[in-house]
């Protein structure tokens, strides 16, 4: 029997619950991550499986109120390969639309492009970036 996952727009996340989402998959986190977020943030949508535990998020932040972009939908490592990060994305793009953007992009490192570009329906664009820690030299 398939786990039920059920998916919330801008519901409240505690911090130990990011953290440990986080932190299954070896990165780290801190305390304060909902005050920081919410005031750049179009809003999030939570994965919270039938016992109430935390098992996915994504966040939606809008630039210039036109596009917007997505923190790395973050299934629980527990969680992953069960489609929980792709609903996470199309929740977070369901939401989006009527407030604000027109579209959302999404830079990924080329190893993730079948799940951004296969699974979710992202186009392929040309895109740049600039490292800021190596971007200058000073002399």
């Amino acid at each position: 029997m398939a786990e039920e996952i059920t998916y919330s727009w801008r519901e409240a996340v505690a911090d130990d619950e990011l953290i440990s989402l986080v932190e299954s998959h070896g990165g780290t986190s801190s305390a304060g991550w909902c005050s920081r977020v919410s005031a750049s943030s179009l809003g999030w949508v939570s994965a919270r499986n039938q016992d109430g535990l935390l098992v996915g998020l994504s966040t939606s932040l809008v630039t210039e109120g036109v596009t917007g972009s997505w923190w790395t939908p973050r299934p629980a490592a527990s969680h992953q390969h069960r489609g929980i990060g792709r609903e996470l994305l199309w929740q977070a793009a369901e939401n989006a639309k009527a407030p604000a953007a027109s579209g959302f992009t999404s830079i990924f490192e080329p190893h993730l492009a079948r799940f951004y570009a296969d699974a979710c329906g992202f186009q392929r664009t040309d895109a740049g970036l600039i490292h800021l820690p190596t971007s200058r030299t000073t002399g």
